[in-house]
């Protein structure tokens, strides 16, 4: 069977909360990285240095997007970047990000920032809650049984 075959995920329910997207492999300094559960977009920003004497080796950057996002005819899409600076491979499960090079000061940086999303939004796994709603019936139960009290004393 092979790796990228969707039988070995049946009857995982908590995989799409585990499994994740990551950036990988970075061409500079990870600065910040958000992944919205429920909708399956992520941002990532960092500093690529853009001098000739960095240590950088390498301008490609690698993050892990599971296929599984990509489930139902989903399409990846990257925001921030033109079409031809990124490439997603679906059975490495990678989307690799090469930026096109800009003219800054010899020992300066650029700072990068992409946005990531599936072409049509996930099914929310769970639905968001407040304070409110999750303890409100709680606390009308207690202010009842105190009013009860205060006014059986009174009486």
């Amino acid at each position: 069977m092979a790796q990228s075959s969707s039988l070995l995920d049946d009857g995982g329910r908590i995989l799409r909360a585990v499994v994740r997207p990551y950036p990988a492999k970075v061409a500079g300094i990870p600065k910040k990285w958000s992944y919205e559960l429920n909708t399956g977009r992520a941002t990532f920003s960092w500093n690529e240095p853009q001098a000739e004497e960095s240590n950088l080796r390498c301008r490609e950057t690698e993050i892990f997007f599971p296929s599984m996002l990509l489930e139902n005819g989903r399409n990846i899409l990257v925001d921030g970047l033109p079409k031809d600076a990124w490439t997603y491979d679906v059975n490495r499960q990678t989307l690799f990000i090469v930026p096109p090079r800009v003219s800054v000061p010899s020992s300066g940086a650029v700072t990068r920032e992409v946005v990531i999303r599936v072409d049509t939004p996930l099914e929310p796994l769970f639905e968001m809650t407040n304070h409110w709603q999750d303890f409100g019936l709680w606390y009308l139960a207690f202010v009842g049984i105190l009013m009860a009290i205060v006014g059986w004393w009174i009486l």
